[in-house]
Formats: structure tokens, sequence, C-alpha cells
């Protein structure tokens, strides 16, 4: 049975159950405190919380998941994985223990035909040390139910099978069920030790999670009023069972992969050894990268990013054990897809935008790889010709920081060449690097406010610009006071607030609180705090008129709304695998990062900014709504990771008669309708990390602004320029670009004949020092190029000789040195210029036969003069004429 078939059968049968058949959610989620999915229960959980109401009471699922904790073990073993999906079936508060267990079973001997006497079942055992009893229900349902013999029930404790979302909150017994890929059948204590070493032989196909106890600060545990049952199948270990192989990379889903791979490496797609494991590496590894990237994730140096860039590179290290030496990742892509595509669409529409991406990445890796790994494999050499079995961490850091090999990567080769290393050494090197980078300098950052027991502040700005409020606490260096005086610095918390704290990217809001001037307003968890100085005494209990600067305010809201048009307007001229990355909202300019592998072209960015004032235009609506975090999702809500949303989100909707033209996730002030943007225009738009652009933009006044400024310089140009009108400026412009032009040839010309005259001149005087010319010249602040040039000609004139032309300023020296090509081997510019700089207070280099140095002493020329001439009179004997 194909992997396709066995996943498609699993959502039948619960379909057919009264299960609502749900997508899978992406591996992102928008919860910044998570990665990734890593399991298919993560998407639900504000359902098993009670903070949501499901779609539906059952549901099933197939989610794309990825765990990365093991990564070092891909490859090595039948089973370890990054990307895998989990086939789910979930009950909020439906049914229970008894339809999930005999579901299970069912599935397992009738739909996927597995025997009964290949299968063990594991239940808790229950830990006395915790008040937890053994889930007997669990076993009796298993039994007489599913009509399982009780021997092949194994008990297991805590550890193995009890689960917990947390130290606190929804927990409960779990049941396992195991395949025995042997059909000699294990004696039950041999069963029980081979599930608990994870012995290949024995294979968990599925895990129930009966959730019906909740545990409070105290460890005590309480029936839960809903019960809920959270299920995890993986589709790649049946697959094993179903094909009727031994390991996950042998089943359909990694099976081409690894034929592809091996054909491009020309390597045995059934090769043993370091080749196997390359060739496992890359087929978890890609499939893993294209789901990342086809979500618009792009790799980085933090967070997600960096998780994708090491499994790239990890999968192009090993890539070189099997003879890649050039990118190759991406021409696996057409092989994910045609596995993988027709259940994930997403897979097959971005195609060309994974591949193209990950070409870059790997192109980039291949030039940083090469550097790192020579280097590395230098110190190695040192390593083991002192017979020495430790690298130090301090090591594998600097091999990092100055050569840019990943610490990881190092580390893994260590592991293969049997070599030590201490994790804690690399983490000392590296809070070492980061005390110097901070330069032991200490922050004068306003201590943090303690604001424990104080109610959440009620936010009114969206409607009010102003109200009356009532102070409910006051902070003055820190510390909690009962007033401030007047001339004091502090920080106002009111009952009620209008004044927006800075979050989301958007500046906090000023104004003022009765004569309290307001600075600038930050959030502390769901209390908001005012920060300025008291014009007059303020006490707790005070109730103040509480005034935003409503020009200013304004001011950002234009912007703010600017930056969803933004979005939108890269996202239809770019592609949409461009991603919100970072942001800044002011009242004067904005900013916005976004995920984009190249600079967007003077044309891209015209075209952007006219759709952005197009839809400023056409004065569209803004709409506000408040909903659950999985329905914006769903209903393709655009989120920022690293932004901290709430299970119950904001959504700021704009659309156009054609359609939804912008739809975020925000909690930022807007404009009431697009027009009141007034005119928008980008300033700039530049690199600020790798696969990250960011763009400067303005609207409004601030836009006029910016536009009055540049219309004064056209005008500044077209008067230096000498023209009547601005059309006239670039054809004058060229005019005299094409007369500079023609003047530069006219002095090159110019110079070449002279260094031509000058140098016959010298060739004249030459020195001879046995079979070697010398010619020896010093000018006075002569051009840089005419001596270039005049250097060049007496190399060419000279069959075997030495040049050596000194060049005096003010307060420098130049020396530039020049020797034939026949004479390198024993007389190198680069080594004899690095002497005679010193002499004049710097040094220099460059190449056997060309070498410049500098130097800040003349006074030291004439001991530059004696030095060459001894140098050469001791290689080559004394002058002619001496």
């Amino acid at each position: 049975m194909e992997s396709a078939e066995i996943r498609s059968s699993f959502l039948n049968f619960f379909a057919e159950r009264g299960h609502k058949v749900l997508d899978s959610a992406p591996l992102l989620p928008s919860d910044p405190e998570l990665l990734f999915n890593i399991a298919g229960m993560v998407p639900f959980k504000p359902y098993f919380l009670g903070e949501e109401s499901p779609p539906a009471s059952r549901v099933t699922t197939a989610q794309k998941c990825l765990r990365t904790a093991d990564i070092e073990n891909v490859g090595h073993t039948a089973r370890h994985h990054t990307f895998f999906e989990m086939l789910g079936n979930f009950s909020f508060g439906d049914y229970f223990k008894s339809e999930a267990i005999l579901y299970a079973w069912d599935f397992l001997t009738g739909e996927m035909d597995l025997k009964p006497e290949r299968m063990w079942v594991g239940i808790f055992g229950g830990d006395p040390d915790q008040n937890l009893v053994a889930d007997e229900e669990a076993r009796r349902l298993w039994i007489e139910e599913a009509g399982v013999p009780e021997e092949r029930i194994l008990e297991f404790d805590v550890s193995e099978n009890f689960w917990a979302m947390s130290e606190t909150g929804p927990c409960g017994p779990c049941s396992e069920v195991h395949y025995d890929l042997e059909s000699t059948s294990a004696a039950p204590e041999q069963a029980r030790q081979l599930v608990k070493a994870g012995a290949d032989r024995m294979l968990e196909l599925w895990n129930l999670v009966f959730m019906q106890y909740n545990r409070d600060k105290s460890g005590d545990l309480t029936p839960l009023p809903r019960q809920n049952i959270d299920t995890g199948l993986g589709l790649e270990r049946l697959a094993v069972v179903k094909q009727g192989v031994q390991t996950n990379f042998e089943t359909d889903l990694f099976k081409p992969l690894i034929a592809e791979a091996a054909d491009l490496a020309g390597v045995d797609a059934d090769a043993n050894g370091d080749e196997q494991i390359a060739l496992r590496v890359i087929a978890d590894h890609v499939r893993a990268a294209a789901f990342l990237l086809a979500e618009g994730l792009l790799p980085g140096n933090e967070g997600r990013g960096y998780i994708l860039r090491r499994l790239i590179r990890r999968a192009g290290r090993w890539g070189r054990k099997i003879n890649f030496r050039e990118p190759f990742l991406y021409e696996l892509i057409s092989t994910v897809v045609a596995v993988m595509g027709e259940h994930y669409e997403l897979l097959a529409d971005k195609r060309k935008v994974i591949e193209k991406n990950l070409r870059r990445e790997e192109e980039q890796f291949n030039r940083t790889l090469d550097r790192g790994l020579d280097e590395l494999e230098s110190r190695l050499e040192g390593v083991r010709e002192g017979n020495k079995n430790q690298f130090s961490g301090q090591e594998i850091f600097d091999l990092y920081e100055t050569h840019g090999l990943p610490i990881e990567m190092t580390t893994e080769v260590l592991r293969d060449e049997g070599i030590d290393y201490s994790s804690d050494e690399i983490e000392a090197a590296r809070e070492e690097h980061r005390r110097q980078s901070r330069g032991n300098r200490e922050t004068s950052d306003e201590a943090e406010l303690d604001v424990a027991g104080l109610q959440a502040t009620d936010f009114i700005g969206y409607q009010n610009f102003e109200t009356e409020s009532q102070v409910v606490a006051l902070f003055k260096a820190g510390q909690q006071v009962e007033e401030l005086s007047a001339g004091d610095e502090g920080v106002v918390i009111l009952d009620r607030t209008p004044f927006y704290a800075e979050q989301g990217g958007q500046v906090g809001d000023r104004g003022t609180i009765g004569e309290f001037k307001v600075k600038d307003t930050r959030p502390a968890g769901d209390v908001y705090t005012h920060h300025g100085r008291a014009g007059e005494k303020i006490s707790v209990g005070d109730q103040l008129w509480a005034s935003i600067d409503k020009d200013r305010r304004r001011a950002v809201m234009r912007h703010h709304t600017s930056t969803h048009l933004l979005q939108a307007a890269l996202r239809d001229e770019l592609g949409e695998q461009v991603m919100q990355s970072g942001s800044f909202v002011g009242p004067d300019y904005f900013r916005f990062d976004f995920t984009y592998n190249q600079k967007v072209s003077a044309e891209q960015l015209e075209r952007i900014e006219a759709k952005v004032n197009q839809m400023v235009s056409g004065e569209f609506p803004l709409q506000t709504q408040k909903m659950s975090r999985r329905q914006a999702e769903s209903e393709g809500a655009l989120a920022f990771f690293g932004e901290h949303y709430g299970e119950t989100v904001r959504v700021v909707k704009i659309e156009s008669p054609e359609g939804i033209v912008s739809k975020e996730l925000c909690g930022g002030t807007h404009v009431a309708n697009t027009g009141l943007i007034g005119a928008f225009v980008i300033t700039d738009e530049t690199s600020v990390a790798a696969g990250v652009r960011r763009i400067e933009a303005r609207s409004g006044l601030p836009a006029y602004q910016f536009l009055a400024k540049r219309r004064r310089a056209l005008e500044e140009v077209r008067s230096a320029a000498g023209v009547q009108r601005e059309e006239e400026i670039i054809p004058r412009l060229q005019e005299l670009e094409n007369k500079i032009s023609d003047q530069e040839k006219e002095l090159e010309s110019y110079r070449q004949k002279q260094a031509s005259g000058r140098a016959e001149q010298l060739l004249s005087e030459a020195r001879q020092f046995g079979r070697v010319s010398f010619i020896c010249e010093k000018f006075e602040a002569a051009d840089d190029d005419t001596l270039k040039k005049l250097l060049d000609n007496l190399r060419e004139e000279l069959e075997t000789g030495v040049v050596l032309l000194i060049n005096e300023r003010e307060d420098s020296v130049q020396l530039l040195a020049g020797v034939t090509d026949d004479l390198t081997a024993e007389v190198k510019a680069g080594e004899l210029v690095g002497k005679l700089g010193k002499l004049v207070g710097g040094g220099g280099g460059g190449r056997p036969d060309f070498a410049q140095a500098g130097g800040s002493d003349p006074s030291g020329i004439p001991r530059v003069v004696e030095e060459i001439n001894a140098l050469l009179q001791e290689k080559y004997g004394a002058p002619a004429g001496y």
C-alpha cells in the first residue's frame, strides 16, 4: 500500500465516523514561542485548554511536523527524521477511551489488515510517588472490547505513558500500539524491554492520549469536566509495515529521493556506510527544506531561518562525502513534488521559488564551506600529529566567527573523527565574544517596572484620542511611589488610556496627562506605562484629562496603514514568498523589512510605489474584527513571526470593490480609509541581512516634504547644468560626461608619453649590479597613475632588473617596487617593500613582480636608498665602476 493511500484511508476512516477532516496547519505557527509545529495536537492547543471553541467536536488531520532536537541522529538510525507526517484523530469533549481504543484497533486490524499477534499495547502502570494509579480502565477496554490478549498488554511508568501539557493543566495516561517487525513472537518481558530500549525491531505506531485530569499547583489531580482525546499515528512508520521494509528510508516516501540523489552523485542507492548515511540525510533534509521554503521561510542566522539554514548546510556537507561539489539539492525538488505534491499542493505551486532560494543558499554555503573546512582540516592535522584527542572550544567558536563554519558542523566532523570537545568551552567562548562586543558597557535603561497586582489597562485609543482617567500607580526611578512632584521624571499608569503603547513596530503615543508631559508609552504585559515629566504634583487616585498628540498619532496611522498596502504591493509585484520580517512605524517615516533574496530594481520599486498610490486613491475602507487565531490563519490573514499573538486576534482588512487588498493580524492604529493616507513615496531600498531587504517610505505630509526637498535639489541641478527645463538636464549631463571622458583620454595619452619619455632617460641611467639592472628615482608629489605607468614601462624594457620609485609628499612617502619576471624567484617585490617601508615609518606588500608601501616619515628616504643598494650589492656584487 502506497503512503498516499495510507493517508487517505486514515482520513476517510475517521470521516466516516463523524470526524471533520481539516487541512494540515502550517509548519510555521504564528505563536513566537514555537519554532515549528512539532505534533498533530499543537494547532488544537486552544481547544484542549478551553480557550476557544473547536470547529467540530470530532476532528481528523494529516499534520506536517518538524522536529530538530535529534537532528544529529538523522541518517544514522532507521527512524529519526526532521520532517514527518502525523495522522491523528481528536475528540473535544465528545468520545473518550472506549471509542478511541476501538477506532485505533479497528483501523489497524481492519483497514490496514495488520496481524494482531504482531502487535503489543502499552498502558500506564501507575506511579505511587506521584499518587498516580494504573490505567486499569484502558487495560480492561483493550482486553474486553478490542480483544487484545492480556499477556500482550505491557505496563510502563510515568516517563513513558503519562502525558502532560505542562506542570499544571490538562494531563492523563496514554496507550501506545507497537508492531513487532520480526515474525518470531517475543515473550512479554522481552517485548517490554525492547520497547523501553527503543529497538528498531519494535515499532511504535500509534499513541493515544487520554486527557482526563487537571493538575493544580500542588500537584493534585481532579477529573476534567470535559475529557479529550489526542492521538498520533506516524505515517512513515505505518508505511514501513504496509510496504514490508525495515526502515523508514526504504518506503516510497524516501526511496525516490534516495535514488535520484544517488543517480546525481554517481553512487549506489543501496550503498552502506557513509554513503548510505549521506543519502538518508539528503533525502530527509531536502523534504524539510522544501516545505519550509514553500511556506515563505528563508535561510537566516536566527530562529526558524537558522534551523532552515542548518538543514540545508548539513545536507550539503554530507553531499560532499558522495562527490557533490556544486549545488544539487535544488535538483531534488521535482522529486519531492512528485512524491508529496498531490496532497500538499503548495509544494507544486511554489516549486520554482523553492528551487531558486535553495540553489542560492547552496551556492553561498559552498563558498563558506570550502574556506571553513580547509581551515578545520589544517587544524585537525595538528591535532593528529600531536596524538591529541581534544579540540578546544575556543577554536571551534573561532572557526565559526572568523571562517563562517557552523559550530554544529565542526562538532559533527569531530565526532566522526573520534575527537573530543567541550560544549562548555564553546559556550564560554561565545559569551566572551558577546562581552567584548558589548564593550563591557553598562546600560542606562530604566529598571523594569514591577506591575504585578495592577489591573490591565483599558485601551480606548482606537476610537478616542482623549479621555478622563484615574491614576492607579506612579513610579519614580523604577520604584512605585504615591506621588510625583513638579519636575520629577517618572511613569504614570492609568485605569484607561487613549495612548497607544509601543508594540508591533508602531511607536508609542506622546501627549499630556493633566500637567504630566508624556514622552513615550510602553507596554509592561497588559499594563500601559506612560513615561515623562510632571509639570505639577501628581498623586495616586487623581482624576486627570489624558490627551494624545493628535497630529503625531494621525501621521503614525497613515504610515501604519501604508505598511499594509506596501506588503500587498510587494507580494503582488515580487511574489507571495515575500513576508514581513520587521518594521518601524513612526510619525516622520516608516521602514518595512521583508524576505527577498535580491535587490529590488528601480523599475520594480516604481511599479510598487504606483500600486500603493493607486490603492490610496481608491479610498478603500478599513475593517477590523476580532476572531480566533486559527480562524484568522485559515482565512488567509498574514502574521509576522516574532510578534506575540494571543488566541484571540485583531484582523485588519482592506477591501476594494474587486476584492480583498490586504488582510493582516495587527493590533496597531490605522486610518478609516486609504484615501486619508495622502501621497506615498519610497525613499530607500537596502539590504539588512542575508535574504532580508528594507524599504523606507513616507506618507502624507512627510511624503510631500520629501518630494519638495527633492524638487529643490532638482532645481539646483538644473541651474548648475545651465539649462532651462528639467527634461534638458539628462542630455546636458551626458554631454558633460562625454566631454570629461574625452579629456581623460587626452590626459591618459599625455601620461603615457610622459612615462615613456622619462623611462628612456632612467633606463640610460640604470646601475648594474652584476647581471641585474637597478633603477631608483625620487619624485615630489607625483600622480599615482603616472608612476604606475612609468614602472610598467621600465619593467617591460629591462631584461633583468629591479625598479624602485619613491614618491615624497609633505608628510608621507609612497614606495613602488617592480621586479622583472625572470628575477622574481630571487627578489620578491612584496618582501622588498615590506622591509623598506619600515624605514619610512610604515609598511606594505604585494605581488612578487609589483608591490607598494607607504609611510609617514620622509626623513627615512636616504636610508631606503642605502638599504636597497646594500641588499643588491650583497646579493649580486658591487655595481660596475664601484
